[in-house]
């Protein structure tokens, strides 16, 4: 069984069996008991995906120490080391292994933040989210005719700020509003030119 995280889609992808069996997981606190992965490694799944708060590691310091702890708190842990050296897997980040809650294009500290997930996810030194801005990727698995595509995409590293609710705790306007403004975006213009490349389909863009 492979043993590190998938490239992005290449000619390799030809070679994979055929995906049947995904597993999801995120908001993993290192810091609390994980028995769920000995759930995840019985139902053993062809693929797992990451989606996100893998670890909880906000910091506000250059040198990102707490992300780090909180990366090496996460490799302590039996269950989770065995499903990144067993399963086949990719891995996105949300705000708490991105490095500020609720966090966005704004964060100081952002690229320490992806030098350190790079890192815990062994992100190969050629691939290409070492070369550019956030962390979105896609894949191809499985063999010609019975390909899934899985695209990833990072909606931390280019948002726009949010909105502050002008009540707070309301319901519905708990600590944002929606925002009409139609310069503000989610994934920013680099990474929109880049999904319409990759899904081969029409998107409206609304930066």
């Amino acid at each position: 069984m492979a043993t590190a995280a998938l490239a992005p889609s290449d000619a390799g992808a030809q070679a994979r069996p055929l995906l049947t069996r995904i597993a999801f997981g995120s908001c993993a606190d290192q810091a609390k008991p994980q028995p769920i992965w000995d759930a995840v490694l019985a139902y053993r799944p062809n693929l797992l995906i990451f989606v996100g708060d893998n670890v909880y590691g906000d910091f506000s310091s250059a040198d990102g120490a707490n992300l780090r702890r909180a990366y090496d708190l996460a490799s302590g842990i039996a269950g989770y080391s065995r499903l990144r050296r067993e399963v086949p897997h990719l891995a996105v980040w949300d705000d708490h292994d991105y490095g500020l809650n609720d966090g966005g294009a704004s964060f100081a500290h952002k690229e320490i933040a992806k030098d350190l997930f790079l890192q815990f996810w062994n992100v190969p030194a050629g691939d290409e989210r070492r070369t550019r801005g956030g962390i979105y990727t896609a894949s191809i698995v499985g063999p010609p005719g019975m390909r899934v595509q899985i695209v990833l995409l990072d909606v931390r590293w280019f948002r726009s700020p949010l909105k502050p609710t002008d009540q707070r705790g309301a319901p519905g306007k708990e600590r944002y509003v929606p925002d009409p403004d139609p310069v503000k975006t989610m994934l920013g213009p680099e990474q929109w030119e880049w999904l319409v490349d990759k899904s081969g389909i029409v998107v409206e863009r609304l930066f």
